[in-house]
């Protein structure tokens, strides 16, 4: 390893693998006085790739980012955007827990010496609840009761419309109902519920519902309840076995459970669960649990794709036979491929773990995508009552 030429005298006998560092390695195979020709390799070693805590996934709002690499002594750069420039380290050095407060793809680079190695994590947040200026309970007359939402103070870029809308019959609302735009004067006993909501690629995005609850004149003191915990999913989303039966439950006794698959939000007016939900095809379940007495839980979501037959690297996962002529190439890819759609169709993008991560309305033909970062991906090509899933991988 220090430039000689090796021989039968000259240079370190092979007797077991050593630990590899920088450098240019010269090998010779000597027996008796034959010998073979000089192989020379050069070894640059780079980094391990970057880990984040939590990874790629659908976060709340202001959740704290850590990142970590194995390889000791390596500085880390990170950007959140930022198109396909490359990092460096111009970027943001990383010395503390990255907040995240919009949908984002965060890049990191790890340097070791010259030596460097890229990644990237996928966010989708979850958009805040609505939050109330007046605490709920008895008020007088004619008080003004403002509503805000942090997202749409982080909604700094304005790359998005983020609106709050509300109602006060006792209905769960929506992108339909009441859309807020003033404060709103409480002059009798009501029921104010409210939503955060947006429409962007991945589609209609909400927040959880938030209630207040406001007693004008002699009535009753509103008293506060507790919130019921989110129903759980057994197994939680991702990847799984075509025919999977997922269990929902709460942690609350005799808490019901209402549930939607592929819709925008769930109320006490979607399917009630009564028995295991099968799997069969890519689904979105969104869940929450109501009780008299409880303020109705958050909701809590779950994505599932299923997983290839047999566990081998066919590029097709388990299809919908529905929808027919819908292809993917090249495959395995860089990051960049193409779908052939027999028709109009709305395509969504899975992490290996369930998290969305692209959503886009395609009209018949080509249409390409790209994938900043390696791995596994499932492709979900609906249209109407129609759809398939192709499973992709990107190196």
């Amino acid at each position: 390893t220090d430039g000689t030429e090796p021989s039968a005298t000259n240079g370190t006998k092979y007797t077991e693998p050593f630990p590899l560092r920088n450098a240019v390695i010269k090998v010779i195979a000597v027996k008796d006085e034959d010998k073979s020709a000089v192989i020379t390799r050069e070894y640059t070693l780079i980094p391990a790739m970057p880990v984040a805590t939590p990874g790629a996934d659908t976060v709340p709002y202001g959740t704290k980012v850590k990142l970590e690499c194995a390889t000791p002594n390596v500085e880390m750069y990170w950007r959140i955007g930022g198109g396909y420039t490359p990092l460096s380290k111009n970027d943001t050095r990383y010395t503390e827990e990255i907040e995240i407060t919009e949908t984002c793809q965060l890049k990191v680079i790890a340097y070791y010496g010259d030596a460097t190695i890229t990644t990237a994590f996928s966010y989708t947040v979850l958009l805040m609840a609505p939050e109330f200026s007046v605490p709920e309970g008895k008020v007088e007359a004619g008080t003004l009761v403002t509503l805000s939402s942090k997202s749409i103070a982080a909604n700094t870029s304005r790359d998005k419309q983020i609106n709050i809308s509300y109602t006060t019959d006792g209905s769960t609302p929506d992108k339909n109902s009441t859309k807020y735009t003033e404060p709103i004067e409480i002059t009798e006993t009501v029921t104010i519920k409210a939503v955060t909501w947006s429409v962007g690629v991945r589609g209609v995005e909400m927040s959880e519902v938030e209630t207040a609850t406001y007693t004008v004149g002699d009535g009753p003191v509103v008293e506060k309840k507790d919130t019921l915990p989110m129903p759980k999913f057994n197994p939680v989303g991702g990847e799984v076995e075509k025919g999977t039966a997922v269990v929902l439950s709460c942690d609350t006794a005799n808490a019901k459970i209402y549930y939607s698959i592929d819709a925008d939000t769930v109320t006490v007016n979607s399917l009630e669960y009564t028995a295991a939900i099968v799997i069969d095809t890519a689904k979105t379940i969104r869940a929450i649990a109501v009780k008299e007495g409880f303020v109705d839980s958050k909701v809590a979501v779950a994505v599932y794709t299923i997983k290839s037959e047999g566990g081998n690297n066919d590029t097709t996962a388990n299809e919908s036979r529905e929808l027919l002529g819908v292809s993917v190439y090249p495959n395995p890819n860089n990051g960049m491929f193409h779908i052939e759609l027999p028709v109009a169709a709305t395509v969504d993008v899975f992490a290996s773990n369930g998290v969305l991560v692209k959503s886009l309305t395609a009209t018949e033909g080509k249409t390409t995508l790209s994938l900043n970062h390696s791995g596994i991906y499932f492709v979900r090509v609906m249209a109407g009552n129609k759809s398939t899933v192709k499973r992709v991988i990107v190196r």
